[in-house]
């Protein structure tokens, strides 16, 4: 019979169960990592003024009425708490002209390779600015523009 052990540190060959937010933090950038570097094929997107510049995975692209795509954002300077990229899961509201980042995992290096923090709670949804790179996203999901 297995013997289960709550351990801080969930070491195997013990069966963790481990609970808690740290926990659910662990597994969510374990997940988003997974899901989004061993097989993404980042694109060039586009690029801002301020020199950030955006990239997108094909192979991730959703359809529906609320398609999403998996994006990869480096930024032209790094931001005050650090994070120097970020890649996000992107959904557009096509028939409100919207958008928003479903979930986010932000990098303190241009790689991609030293994650800082994840967020998986969905921002607001927002109105591409006319003319961005994220009205171009917009379009590229969507099909029409906002």
């Amino acid at each position: 019979m297995a013997h289960y052990r709550h351990d801080k540190f969930c070491r195997a060959p013990v069966l963790p169960k481990c609970e808690g937010k740290a926990v659910n933090k662990l597994l969510a950038i374990c997940l988003v990592l997974l899901s989004t570097s061993a097989s993404a094929e980042w694109v060039w997107f586009g690029a801002n003024q301020r020199g950030t510049v955006y990239y997108v995975d094909p192979s991730t692209k959703k359809d529906g009425s609320r398609p999403r795509v998996w994006q990869f954002v480096i930024y032209g300077e790094t931001k005050s708490n650090g994070t120097r990229s970020y890649k996000s899961l992107k959904e557009a509201d096509c028939s409100g002209g919207r958008s928003r980042d479903l979930t986010s995992l932000y990098f303190y290096d241009a790689d991609a390779n030293n994650p800082k923090n994840i967020d998986n709670t969905p921002d607001e949804w927002s109105y591409p600015v006319p003319e961005s790179v994220n009205e171009s996203l917009f379009i590229y999901l969507c099909g029409k523009a906002p």
